[in-house]
C-alpha cells in the first residue's frame, strides 16, 4: 500500500484514530483552494484501547469508528487515515537522481537501507521528494518507514467494518497540510507546529515554509491534567469535568498557576528540541508557535507556553479557512474544537 495518500475523488473523508478520541471529517473539494466541510464527529476512546497509537481492543475501535462513521455519514465508504509514534521512521537526505527516472525510487531503497538502523525487512517504505535542484541531478527526499503489521492492523480493522483506506499519511504531515491550508507561512520565519496529544506531544518544524523534521517529546495531556489535579487537590470527578469544560476552576489565578507547574516538563523539552533545531540548521531560531491537538484546548496552556518559551503563538484552526454551513455546529463554537480535527483535516485536505 502507498503511503503518503493517493489521487482521491471530489469528497474526501479524513479519519484520525488516536489515543483519546477518534475524529472525523468529511470534505467537499470544490476548486485547488475552496473546501467545504460537510461534516466532523469526535468520540471518545476508553482508556487502554489505544496505546501509543497500537489498537489494543479491536472491536471497541471498530465500534466507535462506525458509530461515529453513521453519524457524520453512513454513506462513507472511503477513508484517509494516519500513522504515528514509535512504528514509524523517518529521515530526510539527499540522492542523485539516475539518468532514468524508473530507477529513482531504487535509489532511495539503497540509501534507506542505510539510514534504517534495522534494515527494511517487515517494513513498508515510501517517499515524497521536497525539493529537486535545478538541474534535476539531486533531489531531497522525506522517507518514510512503517511496520507491515502496524500499518496492516489500521488497514484489516477498517475492512472489518467494511471501509476501504484509500489514503495512509502521517501526523506531522497531515498537520504541516491543516497548517498551510488555513495559514499563511511566513517563510522568512522558522516555525514549529506543536501537536499536545495523551502521552506523546510531536513537533513539526518548518524551515523556509516547508516542512523540515520532526521531534517527539514524552508526555501530553494526561500527565498535564493530572498535575493540575494534584495542584488543585480535585477528585477524578471533579478533573473529569474540567478536562470536558463542563465545569470551570473559580479562582483563575488558582488555575492558571496549576498549568504553570503542569507544563514545566513540556516546557524542558521545548527547549531541548529546539536547541537541536537550532543545531541542524546553523543557527535558525524558532520564531512562531502553532498549537494543536487536545492539550492546546487547556484553560491558560498557550499563554504560560508563550510566557515561558519567549514566543508568540496561535493555536491551530484547521476549520479557518474551510466554508460549511454555521449549523452543523451544534452546541459548539468552531474555535472551541477545532484544534482537535488538525490531522483529520490535513487528510482530508490532500487529494494527491
Amino acid at each position: 500500500m502507498r503511503l503518503f495518500g493517493g489521487k482521491g475523488p471530489a469528497i474526501t473523508n479524513g479519519l484520525d484514530i488516536g489515543t483519546s478520541y477518534i475524529k472525523l471529517v468529511r470534505l467537499q473539494h470544490l476548486n485547488e483552494i475552496d473546501v467545504n466541510l460537510l461534516g466532523y464527529g469526535l468520540k471518545k476512546v476508553p482508556r487502554d484501547a489505544i496505546v501509543e497509537k497500537e489498537i489494543r481492543d479491536h472491536d471497541t475501535v471498530l465500534g466507535i469508528i462506525q458509530s461515529l462513521i453513521d453519524e457524520v455519514d453512513p454513506s462513507i465508504k472511503e477513508v484517509s487515515i494516519s500513522l504515528a509514534g514509535r512504528r514509524v521512521f523517518t529521515d530526510k537526505f539527499q540522492v542523485k537522481v539516475p539518468k532514468k527516472r524508473e530507477n529513482l525510487r531504487e535509489s532511495i531503497m539503497i540509501e534507506a537501507e542505510q539510514k534504517l538502523p534495522m534494515g527494511t525487512e517487515g517494513l513498508i517504505i515510501d517517499y515524497h521528494i521536497l525539493h529537486e535542484s535545478e538541474d534535476s541531478k539531486t533531489a531531497e527526499i522525506l522517507m518514510v518507514a512503517v511496520h507491515n503489521d502496524f500499518l496492516r492492523d489500521y488497514v484489516l480493522l477498517m475492512q472489518d467494518g467494511g471501509y476501504s483506506v484509500v489514503g495512509v499519511d502521517v501526523d506531522y504531515i497531515a498537520l504541516t497540510n491543516a497548517l498551510k491550508h488555513n495559514i499563511i507561512v511566513n517563510p522568512e520565519d522558522s516555525q514549529v507546529i506543536v501537536d499536545i496529544g495523551n502521552s506523546i506531544t510531536n513537533l513539526t518544524f518548518l524551515l523556509n515554509g516547508a516542512y523540515f523534521n520532526v521531534r517527539d517529546i514524552t508526555g501530553g495531556t494526561l500527565d498535564i491534567w493530572k498535575t493540575i489535579q494534584m495542584k488543585l487537590r480535585v477528585s477524578p470527578e471533579e478533573l473529569s469535568q474540567l478536562e470536558s469544560g463542563e465545569a470551570t476552576w473559580p479562582n483563575e489565578s488558582e488555575f492558571q498557576n496549576a498549568v504553570y507547574a503542569a507544563t514545566e516538563e513540556l516546557k524542558m523539552g521545548l527547549d531541548m528540541a529546539f536547541s537541536y533545531f537550532e543545531n541542524i540548521t546553523k543557527g535558525n531560531q524558532i520564531s512562531q508557535l502553532y498549537l494543536a491537538g487536545g492539550g492546546s484546548i487547556i484553560p491558560y496552556l498557550g499563554e504560560v507556553l508563550s510566557e515561558k518559551l519567549s514566543l508568540t503563538y496561535q493555536v491551530l484552526n484547521p476549520f479557518y479557512k474551510l466554508h460549511y454551513d454555521p449549523s452543523i455546529f451544534v452546541g459548539t463554537s468552531p474555535e472551541a474544537i477545532a484544534p482537535l480535527f488538525s490531522v483529520a483535516v490535513g487528510l482530508g485536505l490532500r487529494k494527491d
